[in-house]
């Protein structure tokens, strides 16, 4: 028999069953590995950003453009606008402004409400490709800027450097400690409870719409919360940055 095949599976012989070729052994990087060693391999590399992918590998770059950019100029820029120009509390700004990459990565679910996946890289927690990582930043500077720039106009109106500060030590706190992960986690449970009562791929629109308005629902809530902890906690912070203002002296 030539070497070239096995023999018949199940202990059978080659005449009683298919006689199956054989297959190349894989290459070292398409092994098949376990859960733990994926993570510990994830570990390891420290980043799962590939400086290989510059881009997505697909032709929907424009579209990807697109959506950031929608996004960028609805959601950092004309909704912080109508809430200066309403003369909104600037402790709702100061909760709004640091989490509108948690508002980008409950948008992106799923690629967007679309088969063009347009907000599939608008705020990826586990970017591969550069271009993902460079809308994140970007997002998160974006934020940044709009924090520094009422905490700056906090400061000047107030005629107080303590006031304008103290907001901070909230607004960044909170922020930091509420990152996209925990709504990407739940997102995809609920996608797993809808899909158990045959709410699947089939019924991809309506999916996106009920996870994104219910990750939305949870977005609105965290920031009401946390303005409302700036408000209550900021005369505190104060007196706190007074005293050790007064204790550098």
């Amino acid at each position: 028999m030539s070497s070239d095949f096995d023999v018949a599976p199940y202990g059978g012989t080659c005449n009683q069953a298919q006689i199956e070729k054989k297959q190349p052994p894989l290459p070292k990087s398409h092994e098949k590995i376990t859960r733990e060693q994926h993570i510990q391999e994830l570990e390891d590399k420290r980043t799962i950003l590939s400086a290989d992918r510059i881009f997505p590998n697909d032709n929907n770059m424009p579209k990807y453009i697109i959506g950031f950019f929608t996004y960028i100029i609805f959601f950092v820029i004309i909704i912080p606008y109508l809430m200066i120009k309403n003369k909104v509390p600037s402790e709702f700004i100061l909760a709004y402004m640091p989490n509108v990459d948690i508002l980008a990565t409950i948008l992106g679910y799923d690629g967007g409400p679309t088969t063009y996946n347009a907000l599939r890289y608008l705020y990826n927690p586990s970017n591969f490709t550069v271009y993902g990582f460079i809308n994140a930043t970007f997002i998160n500077y974006l934020a940044l800027l709009g924090v520094t720039y009422v905490i700056a106009r906090d400061t000047h109106e107030k005629r107080s450097w303590e006031y304008g500060w103290a907001a901070a030590f909230i607004c960044l706190f909170m922020t930091y400690l509420a990152p996209g992960n925990p709504i990407v986690i739940a997102q995809n449970n609920f996608e797993t409870f809808l899909s158990k009562y045959g709410i699947n791929d089939k019924h991809a629109r309506p999916r996106y719409i009920l996870i994104t308005m219910i990750g939305l629902a949870m977005a609105t809530i965290l920031i009401l919360c946390e303005a409302m902890v700036i408000r209550v906690t900021r005369p505190h912070i104060i007196n706190i940055i007074k005293q050790v203002s007064n204790w550098l002296k």
